[in-house]
């Protein structure tokens, strides 16, 4: 199991480097809205392999009025969304690699 600090090293570092490709060659006002669609299908990949995470946090904001004054709703609500983000990038990071990883060992055996 991967640590959350390499989940998001992993998905800054993709999040950066399709920004740094797609800047130069579309524009920023493309690019922020492709950055907009990225974020999203992080979220929905994060949020379909964190199943626990979410129903709990699902829960949490059924029953808030229940809860105790103390505990901040929102900012679990947002805790809960930046870890389908980092683990939805990490997945497709490991993807990419893992891909990379054949290519390069094919083209080595040759």
């Amino acid at each position: 199991m991967q640590s959350r600090e390499n989940k998001m090293v992993k998905t800054g570092l993709l999040f950066g480097l399709f920004n740094l490709a797609s800047y130069s060659i579309l524009g920023w006002v493309t690019t922020g809205v492709l950055d907009l669609c990225i974020l999203y299908y992080f979220h929905e990949l994060g949020k379909s392999r964190r199943l626990g995470a979410n129903v709990a946090s699902k829960g949490l904001s059924l029953f808030s009025s229940y809860a105790p004054k103390t505990m901040n709703i929102q900012t679990n609500e947002v805790e809960n969304t930046f870890g389908n983000v980092i683990n939805g990038g990490a997945a497709i990071a490991d993807e990419l690699a893992q891909m990379a990883g054949k290519v390069l060992n094919k083209n080595s055996v040759n």
